[in-house]
Formats: structure tokens, C-alpha cells, sequence
């Protein structure tokens, strides 16, 4: 599980009583560009807020913690945050400005910034190409297992990587759905084109689960990438004006233990004028008239747009399956509505009753609560003309039962454990389709125990 370019390491801080994973790098060899999504919530974590500075900047490095999520601790929070980032720059000689930051876990308690710095020699050390389920790992709470997913491309007969990775389980609603999800590509592609495409995604994926109808304060998801108008704007790579530059290391990859003192990490030179430079041993990889990244929309663009959405809605599918005590992975399609705004609202809204997620869990086909559920937005329908399929059983017709489903065909139905609920309202072109899952005593047992 490589992606050229991009080290990864995972330790132990002791920020989870439990003593697993909860501290993660991920390190680039060259400046990225960064695409992000952040929560909705109007409560932000210190994290999100400095993010989302630095989102607009070239970058480098993203510190991770679980454990705490940072978030409702005022001025400390932004504090304890900025000491994280200043022990990442220090340690691999870069510019605060080019780290993301990204907590999870706990909200209202201070981070313990010394577990981290204590720490932080260790996971430097240890970075390497193979690290990165061990990083997925590191950002799990109460997940049940590391959510990773990897995409391989062809583009101009060269091999490219998409690599993804999210946590999330419980407290999951958009917008976003509450999550991190950390989604990269060894592939150039221009800014304005990785902001389209990414947002475009998330719509569709991370924007489209839902396990209780809670949006987090640490709500983030990152598309990291380098950035083809940096590098060949011009049609040609720029070259390092550094000092002190350093084209004689025999390693593809920066050696973690010389960080400090290798310039291929010196991020000084790194402002708004872009004039830092791809790594010069990748330098060949772009020369004479190669493949120089996605500059506009075209089949290339197609193939990446489609290959993230792929990363991403399978990691949303995986958050899904996971809910807090699932036992049913649930789909909820709305078809011919009159707007996908409607179709949005309605599909939401049958995701998110908690009685028609108990029935499923009970294996009980109540199909008067998805029709309550339907009729409670304010979305336009027409009342007598609802048709609801599960698992492809026709339930109901022009919103009555169809009546013959039968005790064993009820069971035969309800005992999947894939229950896709389909919506038709027979009044327009539209149609939206929500991720979700049912909802067990596990998840009250989950959640009332949360911080214990």
C-alpha cells in the first residue's frame, strides 16, 4: 500500500486510555496542493479552524490525533493546536503554514500537548512508504476497523495511485458527514480543477451518510495532490533555488533521521510567489514533452474524477457499515422526484428516523414509518402516488400495501443484512440516494460510555 511520494507513521501517545495507535503523520517529499471540505457545524475545533487557514497554502505534512477532539476549548484549543503544528515543523524542517492539523475524539477537554511532543522524535523516525493503515488506525475512535481504499489509474501509459483513508462511526451527519477522510493522489492536477472535482464528491459520498443525524465540531476531509500549475505552468518544471541544495541523495525518499538538515525538506523558500520546486530526483519523470498533470477538463480529468469518487464513496459505504452497534448496512433511494433537493430532504429524513432504523434493526417491515418520514419534510410529493420498494419487493403502491407480503417473505427480506429501501414518487426527473444503517441497544451502550 504505496503512493509515490507520500511517508506515512503512526505511534502511540498515550492520549487513549485504551494504549492503542492515536497519534499520525502523513509527510510529502514535495509541496502539495490541498482540496478540503470542513464541517457545518457552527462549533468548530481549533483544528478545522487553523485547516482551513493553511488549506489555501502549498503543503507538506498532516498531523492527526485521536483521543481528543480539541474542540470547545477556547484560546488553549488554538494554543495547544499551534504547539502541535510547531513540533511538526521544527521536526521536519517546514513551514507551519504548510502542515494541516486534524484532531478527533473527546470534545471539551484540553489536548495534552506533552504526550504528543514526547512522542514526535519517534514518528519521524519511523516514516516509511508502508505506513499507511497503521495511520488509519491511529484516527480510529470507536470505529470497529481502519477504512482504507486503493485505487490504481493509467494515464498516458503512466501507472498513477489514489489512496484514501477515513474514520467515522458514530456522530454522522452532514454537512459533512462526521468523518476524517484523508483521500491522495500521486498525480498533478490543477487547483481549480481539484477543488470542482473533490467538492462534486463529496456531494455524492461523504455528504450522502448518515448514522444519527449528529454533525461533529472536527468534521474534515483532505485531497492532497501536486499541483500541475505549480510544477508546469509553463511547461517546465521550475528549478530548486535553494540554498544548500542537495541532488546527490541515493534515496527516492527523504530520509526521516536527516530531515533537519536536508534541504530537500527546507521549505524557506515556500511562499505566495511558488517558487519552491518538485523534488529533483522526480524531475526526469516530467521532462522531454512527458505527462505533465491535469490542466483542464478532458478524459483525464474524467478518469480521475470518477477514480476519487470510487475511493471516496467506498470509504463513505465502509463509515456506514460501521455506525455505532450496527448490524444492517442501509441504502434509501429516492427516484422521479420533482428536484434533488426533494429527494435529498426525503432521503435524509427515512435515513434518519430513529423508528424506522429500529425496525430495520428488529427485523419488523413497518412501512407506515418510512411513509411518516416521507410525508414529514417539506418536500414536494404527490401524497397518493408514493411507491416503496425493499430489496426490490414492491411494499407498496400509490401509498397503500400491496398486502400479500406474507410472514415468511417479510423475514426472508428483513433478515438481509443489506436492506435497500427504494423511494419512487412518480413526479419528476430527480433522484438522491443516502447511506446509513439501523440502530441497536449497542449504540445507546456505545455512546453512554463514550468518555469512560
Amino acid at each position: 500500500m504505496k503512493i509515490e511520494n507520500y511517508l506515512f507513521s503512526a505511534k502511540a501517545s498515550g492520549l487513549k486510555k485504551n494504549g492503542q495507535l492515536d497519534l499520525a503523520l502523513i509527510f510529502s517529499d514535495i509541496p502539495l496542493r490541498v482540496s478540503a471540505v470542513f464541517t457545518k457545524n457552527k462549533i468548530k475545533a481549533a483544528p478545522v479552524t487553523l485547516s482551513k487557514k493553511n488549506s489555501k497554502n502549498i503543503i507538506r505534512a498532516l498531523i492527526v490525533n485521536s483521543g481528543n477532539a480539541n474542540a470547545c476549548t477556547g484560546t488553549d484549543g488554538i494554543k495547544d493546536a499551534k504547539k502541535v503544528m510547531s513540533l511538526a515543523s521544527e521536526a521536519l524542517n517546514i513551514k507551519e503554514d504548510n502542515i494541516l492539523i486534524c484532531s478527533t475524539g473527546v470534545i471539551g477537554e484540553r489536548l495534552d500537548t506533552s504526550k504528543i511532543e514526547n512522542s514526535f522524535p519517534e514518528l519521524v523516525r519511523t516514516m516509511s512508504e508502508d505506513g499507511a493503515e497503521e495511520v488509519a488506525r491511529a484516527i480510529m475512535t470507536t470505529d470497529t476497523f481502519p477504512k482504507v481504499v486503493v485505487k490504481n489509474i493509467t494515464i498516458n501509459n503512466k501507472n498513477y495511485h489514489i489512496l484514501g483513508m477515513a474514520k467515522g462511526s458514530g456522530m454522522i451527519m452532514p454537512n459533512m458527514a462526521t468523518m476524517l477522510a484523508f483521500i491522495m493522489t500521486d498525480l498533478p492536477l490543477s487547483k481549480n480543477l481539484g477543488d470542482n472535482l473533490f467538492k462534486e464528491c463529496v456531494k455524492y459520498s461523504f455528504n450522502a451518510i448518515t448514522v444519527d443525524g449528529d454533525t461533529s465540531t472536527n468534521d474534515t476531509a483532505f485531497f492532497l495532490y501536486p499541483d500541475a500549475d505549480i510544477y508546469f505552468g509553463n511547461n517546465e518544471p521550475a528549478r530548486r533555488s535553494g540554498k544548500n541544495n542537495n541532488n546527490n541523495s541515493s534515496n527516492k525518499h527523504v530520509n526521516a533521521t536527516n530531515l533537519a538538515n536536508n534541504n530537500i525538506a527546507d521549505n524557506n523558500n515556500v511562499d505566495e510567489d511558488y517558487k519552491y520546486v518538485r523534488n529533483p530526483l522526480h524531475l526526469a519523470d516530467y521532462d522531454n514533452g512527458a505527462f505533465k498533470g491535469i490542466l483542464e477538463k478532458d478524459i483525464n480529468y474524467d478518469i480521475i474524477k470518477y477514480s476519487v469518487e470510487d475511493v471516496c464513496f467506498s470509504l463513505a459505504k465502509m463509515i456506514a457499515e460501521d455506525g455505532e452497534g450496527a448490524t444492517k448496512s442501509v441504502t434509501v433511494e429516492v427516484i422521479n422526484a420533482y428536484s434533488e433537493l426533494s429527494a435529498k430532504k426525503i432521503a435524509f429524513s427515512v435515513a434518519n428516523s430513529p423508528l424506522v432504523k429500529t425496525a430495520i434493526a428488529g427485523e419488523d417491515l413497518n412501512w407506515g414509518r418510512i411513509m411518516m418520514a416521507i410525508g414529514k419534510t417539506d418536500a414536494r410529493i404527490k401524497p397518493n402516488y408514493v411507491d416503496i420498494y425493499i430489496n426490490n419487493f414492491k411494499i407498496v403502491e400509490n401509498s397503500k400495501s400491496l398486502g400479500f407480503i406474507g410472514t415468511e417473505n417479510e423475514k426472508k427480506i428483513m433478515s438481509q443484512k443489506e436492506i435497500n429501501i427504494k423511494i419512487d414518487l412518480k413526479c419528476g426527473p430527480s433522484f438522491f440516494k443516502v447511506l446509513t444503517c439501523d440502530f441497536t441497544n449497542e449504540y445507546i451502550n456505545i455512546n453512554a460510555s463514550y468518555r469512560s
